[in-house]
């Protein structure tokens, strides 16, 4: 709760206990500290931020799943660069609004889920092979025993599947450029 009254709910920040004073708003007088919302042009380069929004007064819309966090390596003009956990860098107008820090809950990708029923009531449906269908439910069904899909792989509604581009190049190279790995 806001000490103006106002009531939301934030991604819990790696390191932030329960208490502690969170800012949100334009840049304040002192140092910016973990779990601080602010304007990407108030934080500082190399900082790692999490709960960025993509255009301004959007909300937040990416680096918001448990133990992520992006990388704010550059400012340009009216843009920010960030390296985002897939390499990815990613440019955004600099008066967009992001949490400093990582969000908490980092180890979460290692949960075993245990049983089929927790998965569909966690949304995930189940992978069924092509193979094992009957041929009236996917192109690849039928047939005596394990036998290989074709040559050229489908889906379920007669589309290629493997080796076909599926994303929108174009855009991808105006949008962000991959960032090469240093190892």
């Amino acid at each position: 709760m806001y000490e103006n009254g106002l009531f939301s709910f934030i991604p819990a920040t790696e390191n932030l206990n329960i208490n502690n004073f969170i800012y949100s708003g334009i840049k304040p007088k002192k140092d910016i500290l973990i779990g601080w919302a602010c304007p990407v042009k108030d934080i500082n380069l190399f900082t790692v931020i999490n709960n960025i929004e993509l255009m301004p007064f959007k909300g937040a819309t990416i680096v918001r799943a448990a133990g992520t966090g992006s990388l704010l390596i550059g400012k340009i003009k009216e843009k920010a660069l960030i390296k985002l956990n897939s390499c990815w860098e990613l440019r955004i107008n600099k008066n967009c609004i992001a949490s400093v820090g990582q969000v908490s809950n980092s180890n979460n990708k290692y949960k075993i889920i245990g049983s089929a029923g927790k998965a569909r009531n966690l949304g995930f449906r189940p992978k069924v092979r092509g193979v094992a269908m009957n041929p009236c439910d996917h192109p690849h069904g039928g047939g005596n025993g394990k036998h290989s899909p074709p040559v050229a792989a489908v889906s379920a509604f007669g589309r290629l599947t493997k080796g076909t581009p599926t994303k929108n190049k174009k855009k991808d190279r105006i949008k962000r450029r991959l960032f090469k790995k240093i190892i």
